[in-house]
């Protein structure tokens, strides 16, 4: 399992993201608060909700868009 650190522009971290070996990526807030995942066996990212946010890989954007 690896983790990306995600940061502003000014530097301050505002998420992460993990990678597990299988390819699946979830999304986390500065606070450790859960956002969403992206699951690769289907190519769709899911917020944390369960609800599907878009095709694709868009966990940085859960990251991003937090605020």
């Amino acid at each position: 399992m690896s983790t990306t650190h995600l940061r502003d522009a000014s530097g301050s971290n505002i998420g992460y993201i993990r990678t597990e070996s299988n390819g699946k990526k979830s999304a986390y807030g500065k606070t450790g608060s859960y956002l969403g995942c992206y699951t690769p066996a289907n190519n769709t990212t899911y917020n944390e909700n369960g609800s599907v946010c878009g095709q694709g890989d868009m966990t940085s954007a859960l990251v991003y868009n937090q605020r």
